[in-house]
């Protein structure tokens, strides 16, 4: 190993491990905000019928979003499938992602 990669984790399981982290970073970034935009429109609809399942039908549509994708990113067979696994090309994916997220989304995610 050359000093250049001395930062790098020792062994390939923690490689692994930081990817997988890096992934779910990605997806909650962009999961949790489409998710939001979803229930909010599916929300509008029913709050004319049923005012009052409105607000818990929005966080249903967030949390059901963001377990799915946890779900099938832990799954085995979906890890190798994925574009960014590399942890390299991940880390530029969560910098970018954090760089182009727009305040807005933030807060439709909180």
């Amino acid at each position: 190993m050359s000093e250049s990669d001395a930062w790098l984790p020792a062994s390939a399981l923690e490689e692994d491990f930081l990817a997988v982290v890096v992934v779910v970073v990605v997806v909650l970034l962009e999961v949790v905000p489409l998710a939001g935009a979803v229930a909010e429109l599916v929300a509008g609809a029913v709050d004319s019928v049923v005012p009052a399942a409105a607000f818990f039908l929005r966080d249903f549509f967030v949390v059901v979003a963001v377990v799915v994708s946890l779900l099938v990113l832990w799954s085995a067979a979906a890890l190798p499938f994925l574009p960014f696994f590399d942890l390299e090309v991940a880390v530029v994916v969560v910098v970018v992602e954090l760089v182009s997220t727009e305040p807005a989304a933030w807060s439709a995610a909180a």
